[in-house]
Parts: structure tokens; C-alpha cells; sequence
């Protein structure tokens, strides 16, 4: 995960003490009274991450509490998107002077099943070069689309479904561009928030992981509706 992301991105990923069941009071009030287990484990997992990286900007023990569409509430100033799957959990975070916003994403590498490629991918992204990925390609679209998202909904309150956004890939340099529907766009154009068009990125897979990243830097404005 750490390699999809610039530099001046903090990345945190879980280590065995992370995956615990405390969570702060005020993260705790956003999560459903009979969350335990497992479930619980990963969110602590997450917020640990994300603190963890947040230390590096000189921001520490922040509570990080759920909001709006079950989003991460990042202190005043950063950026940030907390991801886990299976044995894996990682948090990103970045000053929002540098960076607008930024999604993460991992998942278990696996095949799609037939009907989950169809919900999530467009017939154009199936036949599009998978460059030796073979059966992870639609998971890898997958990822991207769920690292697109995250990075999308803060900046327009809006959400996007998986054939909202058509996945132009680079598969040899692990690159991607994301074109974002016109429908969407002026969906969200309504809300009087700038709306990117399109959001680039980068994404990695192997036998055990596929995961993305989305970065929106504010030094390079996106291209807006």
C-alpha cells in the first residue's frame, strides 16, 4: 500500500497490538451498540493506523469518529481513508493543504463470480487489457472503484455506484484514470461542490492482496464539470 501513495502521504499498516477492541468514547458512539468481535477488531484496527499516522503530522491520540455515509471524521487540516479486509487493515492520511482528498482500498486477491462482475464492471473494463492479471482483473476494478469512491464523497456529499465510473487502466505500470459519469457529475454539480471528472491513481495485486489508491492533489486541480 505504502508505494501507491506520494510521499508526503502518511501510510500506516496494521500491526499484530492494532487489532484490539478499544476504541475511544466518541468513536464508539458511531458504531452499533452490539458491534463486537471480529467487526470490532477491525474498526479499533483502523482508527490505530490512522492515529499511528496522524502522529507524523504532529496530531496525536485524535478520535476519529464516524460521520456522514460512515466516513472517517479527520481532524481539522488532514485528509485521510482507512481500509481492511481479512488479516489486513491500513490507514492514509494527508494534510488537506497538499492534497484535496485520497481513497484506500484492499482486498482479498480472488475471482469474481459472474453476476459480481456484472454489478461492478462495464463490458468496455472487462475486455480492456489485464496484462497477465487474468481472474484478479475484475477484483482489481473492484478496489479501484471502492478507492475512487472514498476519495470522491467527501469532496461532493454524493455517491457514485460501481457503473458511475468507467476504469481507463494502465495493467504494465499500475496506473489508473477514472472517468467519472456525466450523470453523476451534474448530480453533484447540484450541491454546489466541485466535482472531479475524473480521479487518477495507482493500484498493486499479488496471490494474496489487490489494493488501490486515489489522490487528489491540491497542486494540481482536477477537472471539474
Amino acid at each position: 500500500m505504502i508505494e501507491l501513495l506520494p510521499d508526503d502521504v502518511a501510510v500506516v499498516v496494521a500491526v499484530e497490538t492494532d487489532w484490539c477492541d478499544a476504541v475511544l468514547p466518541a468513536e464508539r458512539q458511531g458504531l452499533s451498540p452490539d458491534v463486537t468481535g471480529a467487526r470490532l477488531r477491525e474498526f479499533a484496527a483502523g482508527r490505530n493506523c490512522a492515529r499511528r499516522a496522524l502522529a507524523s503530522f504532529g496530531i496525536h491520540d485524535a478520535a476519529i469518529p464516524v460521520g456522514r455515509q460512515r466516513r472517517p471524521v479527520w481532524p481539522a487540516g488532514m485528509v485521510g481513508s482507512i481500509t481492511h479486509t481479512v488479516g489486513f487493515c491500513a490507514a492514509a492520511v494527508a494534510s488537506s493543504g497538499s492534497h484535496e482528498s485520497l481513497g484506500i482500498d484492499a482486498e482479498q486477491s480472488r475471482a469474481l463470480t459472474p453476476s459480481e462482475r456484472r454489478r461492478v464492471c462495464t463490458p468496455s473494463e472487462l475486455a480492456s487489457v489485464r496484462h497477465g492479471y487474468g481472474d484478479l482483473w475484475p477484483i482489481i476494478l473492484f478496489s479501484v472503484k471502492e478507492a475512487v469512491y472514498k476519495a470522491w464523497s467527501p469532496l461532493t456529499e454524493t455517491r457514485l455506484g460501481f457503473h458511475d465510473v468507467v476504469v481507463e487502466a494502465d495493467a504494465a505500470r499500475g496506473t489508473f484514470l477514472a472517468h467519472v459519469s456525466a450523470e453523476r457529475l451534474a448530480e453533484a454539480a447540484g450541491t454546489g461542490r466541485r466535482a472531479p471528472a475524473e480521479v487518477p491513481g495507482r493500484f498493486s495485486a499479488d496471490a494474496r492482496l489487490v489494493c488501490s489508491a486515489a489522490v487528489l492533489p491540491r497542486d494540481e486541480p482536477f477537472r471539474v464539470r
